[in-house]
């Protein structure tokens, strides 16, 4: 996010996404130079009596601290970064090897970057957005019990994406009446249905769903509905019926023709970001 979309990361963290299969090598690697393994950083856990207290929303994660960084001097190497993390892949439902999705480390002259970085792969913009919201509708703790904070952060990640993109005036109140030119394609380049979905609610609404609103949404995605109960069929009827005005709102204003798809999918400064 950092280099290519200008968007900062958590703190002084570097986030690399890899291969679920390599992770534990490409721990290896940065173990071979100046980094070693740690425990999560105190601002990724869960606080208070949730119940997932103390811990982090990357279960997956593997965590490294640099050697010669203090842990009370933060800053001491900038802009070598103090912490990296290693995340696997599927939490945002990527995969490397599809290419049409990433774009190269560029460009390397503003990211003052080694030239031999030149083609590391990194998710286009659409690709993030889309990513994030994968994680917070099928995150790694689920969502019965879910991980607040984990979605608090994919939350702010979502609205710095967006944020640098549209670049808006400064000390301006959003409102649902005004659409930026850079907020329509934004939607029109997301390519699943999740994402229009959490998304539509961000930019048309100007709030974030709730994380009721996303548990309601992931059962209804995942229940047959042929001889589903009459609540189950009311409330998806609700769904589809929220799903048509934003599709409409968005003809209305001119931002962008989407084509209403299935509810169910195929493949499995915004607002106020709610803590639960």
């Amino acid at each position: 996010m950092l280099f290519v979309h200008n968007v900062s990361t958590s703190l002084n963290d570097q986030q690399i996404i890899v291969p679920d299969h390599l992770l534990e090598k490409a721990s290896t690697v940065l173990q071979q130079g100046s980094y070693r393994r740690e425990e999560p950083a105190w601002y990724h856990l869960e606080f208070g009596q949730a119940p997932h207290a103390g811990t982090c929303p990357f279960p997956k994660g593997i965590h490294h601290h640099h050697r010669d960084v203090p842990f009370d001097a933060t800053y001491f190497l900038e802009p070598i970064p103090t912490r990296i993390i290693l995340l696997p892949q599927s939490y945002y439902g990527l995969d490397a090897r599809c290419t049409e999705r990433f774009q190269i480390l560029k460009p390397l002259s503003e990211a003052n970057l080694d030239p031999l970085n030149a083609e590391i792969l990194v998710p286009k913009h659409h690709t993030f957005l889309e990513g994030l919201v994968k994680f917070i509708v099928d995150p790694p703790h689920g969502l019965e019990t879910p991980h607040i904070n984990g979605k608090c952060f994919h939350d702010e990640f979502i609205n710095n994406l967006v944020t640098f993109r549209v670049q808006y005036l400064e000390d301006e109140l959003l409102t649902k009446e005004k659409i930026y030119p850079a907020e329509r394609e934004i939607l029109q380049e997301l390519q699943t249905e999740d994402a229009r979905w959490y998304l539509g609610a961000i930019i048309l609404e100007r709030r974030y769903p709730k994380l009721e609103e996303v548990r309601d949404y992931t059962k209804l995605n995942d229940i047959d509905y042929v001889g589903a109960p009459k609540a189950v069929a009311t409330s998806h009827s609700k769904l589809r019926e929220q799903l048509v005005s934003r599709v409409e709102l968005l003809q209305q204003r001119q931002a962008v023709a989407f084509v209403l798809v299935p509810i169910i999918p195929q493949t499995n400064k915004l607002g106020s970001i709610p803590r639960k």
